[in-house]
């Protein structure tokens, strides 16, 4: 269902790549690529200890571009 696969790549700020063809299978393939060796790594810690529920992330820059992320993360109730 390409509905779904949408949100779930929405959801993980992923991207849905179609190769309905043979023949763009190594257009797509080459696009990811091109993707992945343009890819930085942000990862962050919270100062205030951490409470339970979704935490939404929000991602700027100080110059155009564009970025792919999470909208957010769950952070899971400590088990008593």
């Amino acid at each position: 269902d390409a509905r779904f696969l949408r949100r779930l790549t929405s959801a993980t700020g992923g991207q849905l790549l179609r190769a309905d063809q043979p023949t763009s299978l190594r257009e797509t393939f080459a696009r990811v690529l091109a993707e992945m060796r343009a890819r930085y790594l942000l990862s962050f810690s919270p100062t205030a200890p951490a409470t339970p529920g979704w935490h939404t992330l929000t991602v700027r820059l100080r110059r155009p571009g564009r970025v792919v992320a999470r909208p957010g993360y769950m952070m899971p109730a400590s088990p008593d």
